[in-house]
């Protein structure tokens, strides 16, 4: 995912946060206060403000958005009297249309909505702040449902989610797909199985921004060694350079990590049997 630009600040942009950081007595404005310092002075990532203040990463996202929306004003709670907001229709055909579009598409760095994300982009770009659940009845009154993520697998049948025609896209609430999942348990069928139902999963990300590719990348860089490898096909194609015996990827070990059964020919028996084949 990537960061979000904030613009440079002016010095009373800061002196306004330093002090409501320092004189507010209200504990959720000083924290929301601080994330925009930590972003905007020690230039740290959501990710990274998340874990000092405790909180994750998309709501330190959503405050640094309001803040850069609304200024000093966008961190303070909204106020509960008077009337309760009103929703136009110019409100309501942009969030059908913003619905139907995939997020990249706008210039958003996520490729799935959640009825946050909506609320937070609605209110970029009207300045109308809603809550995620007036988005879900909204929606709900056009017959656009968001289907809740599959947590589980009620099956040990690799081909279980494609057989029962399930979302292979659904994101639990960390917004990790069954293929994320498979990735990261070096599970080599049961992923090429997801991507085949839908190769949009390669593409969907977390929410830390990770998709199942970056997991794989993650993985290959944890092992050090001097092999290199290629996957066409069905087949696994390994390179050796100081011979197998000495190898931590021995056969054992790969049909172990890749859950299948395999057999290992070297390139000269290859190029044999190729030799016998043109007979």
């Amino acid at each position: 995912m990537r960061p979000l630009q904030l613009p440079v600040p002016t010095a009373e942009q800061l002196t306004a946060l330093d002090e409501l950081y320092r004189r507010t007595y209200d504990v959720r404005e000083r924290t929301r206060a601080q994330m925009v310092l930590l972003a905007l002075e020690k230039h740290l990532k959501a990710v990274e403000i998340a874990a000092i203040v405790r909180e994750d990463d998309e709501t330190v996202r959503r405050w640094l958005k309001r803040w850069m929306a609304e200024g000093i004003e966008g961190l303070k709670d909204r106020p509960k009297s008077g009337g309760p907001l009103k929703i136009t229709q110019a409100y309501e055909e942009l969030l059908l249309t913003c619905v139907r579009l995939r997020p990249r598409s706008l210039g958003q760095a996520y490729s799935m909505w959640t009825l946050q994300r909506l609320a937070d982009y609605m209110a970029e770009q009207t300045a109308i702040w809603v809550s995620y659940e007036t988005i879900r009845r909204l929606l709900v009154a056009t017959e656009i449902v968001f289907s809740r993520p599959q947590h589980t697998i009620s099956s040990p049948d690799p081909e279980y989610l494609v057989k029962k025609e399930v979302n292979v896209c659904s994101q639990n609430d960390s917004g990790i797909t069954p293929l994320h999942i498979a990735v990261s348990k070096c599970n080599l069928i049961v992923a090429r199985l997801l991507v085949g139902a839908s190769a949009e999963a390669v593409e969907i990300d977390d929410n830390a921004g990770k998709t199942p590719f970056d997991e794989a990348v993650k993985l290959a860089a944890r092992y050090d060694g001097p092999e290199e490898f290629s996957i066409i096909g069905q087949e696994l194609y390994l390179y050796y350079p100081k011979g197998m015996g000495r190898s931590k990827l021995s056969h054992t070990f790969l049909e172990k990590r890749l859950k299948t059964v395999g057999t290992i020919r070297n390139w000269n028996t290859i190029l044999q049997l190729q030799k016998m084949m043109q007979r």
